[in-house]
């Protein structure tokens, strides 16, 4: 597959106010993985963060070869567009063999 950055993928142009665009990413994600997802999962955890704040016990998880996130994307485009690119979060990276 193709590697996006989090600032071109489908829950960051949500946060940006394209509700369209995550629908249709909601409905792919279902009919080529099974992923059960929705703008209302999504509006929960964003709910979630706000209200609780971020919790390291929730990092992105990162596959160490190639920097990709593995678990924790919506969690991560969260985080670009509420502190920007250059704000420090605690993730775990996973090496492979």
């Amino acid at each position: 597959g193709q590697i996006i950055k989090l600032y071109d993928c489908a829950p960051y142009f949500y946060l940006n106010g394209d509700k369209d665009m995550y629908k249709n990413y909601c409905v792919e994600n279902k009919r080529i993985y099974g992923w059960n997802m929705s703008q209302d999962r999504f509006d929960a955890l964003l709910n979630n963060i706000e209200q609780n704040g971020y919790n390291s016990k929730s990092m992105p998880v990162i596959n160490a070869k190639d920097n990709t996130i593995i678990d924790g994307q919506h969690r991560s485009c969260y985080l670009l567009k509420k502190f920007g690119p250059e704000h420090k979060i605690q993730a775990l990276f996973l090496e492979f063999e």
